[in-house]
């Protein structure tokens, strides 16, 4: 992982591991432990991610963990089951710790696994959006974008977008 490569501190946990964690601390009051350990890494790596549907207590653990982690450190959520539901993904975190990487490393697994999936620069789909509208091949680009199981949009509000280009893309 780039991430560690470049000298960020780095914790691998899989998320039903976590969550058993959790319950644990909170059952024996010592919540605040493993809290601790995972606010100090700066890149918290979840594998396994909601590969089964959670309690909302777990949800809401979830949350706290994120939460507290915002702003400072990356938390990394990992497993194609966003795609299994027809959800989204938003990886967050700072310059350098692999956010493209990431998005890259899960559009080759949906590869492996037999999903359609295209990368590209989201300022490069908005000029691609804006130029099918002006030449007319807007609706076979959308047929086309549509069609993919997964859409890798990278680099998403690294620049400021137009209100007509923040349409183009929620079309």
């Amino acid at each position: 992982m780039s991430a560690i490569r470049r000298g960020y501190s780095a914790l691998y946990l899989r998320y039903p591991r976590m969550l058993e964690e959790l319950a644990i601390g909170r059952g024996d009051g010592r919540l605040a432990r493993p809290m601790n350990a995972w606010s100090r890494a700066e890149v918290l790596m979840l594998d396994d991610f909601l590969i089964r549907p959670i309690s909302p207590d777990a949800a809401s653990d979830t949350l706290e963990v994120i939460e507290d982690r915002h702003g400072l450190r990356s938390t990394i959520l990992t497993s194609l089951s966003f795609m299994d539901r027809a959800n989204g993904l938003i990886i967050t975190g700072p310059t350098g710790v692999g956010k493209t990487y990431l998005g890259c490393a899960l559009g080759m697994e949906a590869i492996r696994q037999e999903y359609s999936v295209r990368y590209v620069r989201t300022s490069d789909l908005i000029e691609r959006l804006t130029l099918a509208r002006a030449d007319g091949s807007y609706r076979s680009l959308m047929a086309n974008l549509r069609r993919l199981d997964l859409l890798i949009l990278d680099d998403f509000g690294l620049s400021p977008v137009s209100v007509s280009s923040s349409r183009e893309l929620l079309a």
